[in-house]
């Protein structure tokens, strides 16, 4: 849930050795399913390009090999997004 004026900021979701959750040899998958998405500012940016989701679709990508975030979402309902993440084999 990000509210209108929030946002998520450019990232990685990279394993870092020493931290909880931490799978050496494997990268982390996301799967991720709009439920609520008004205005396009609530679309998500992978590798600084704005995916074209509507309500209802399902987006994967390696969450820990690309940059990712969203704009400030603008209008006046939050953006509602399921995600899953998993730890898969490299290659």
């Amino acid at each position: 849930l990000i509210l209108p004026g929030g946002f998520i900021h450019r990232h990685t979701d990279a394993y870092i050795p020493g931290q909880p959750g931490h799978a050496p040899g494997h990268d982390h998958m996301r799967c991720n399913i709009v439920v609520r998405l008004t205005d396009e500012s609530g679309r998500p940016i992978i590798d600084s390009q704005a995916l074209d989701v509507q309500e209802t679709d399902l987006w994967v990508f390696f969450a820990s090999k690309s940059m990712h975030e969203t704009s400030v979402i603008c209008g006046s309902e939050p953006r509602i997004v399921y995600g899953f993440g998993w730890a898969v084999p490299q290659g």
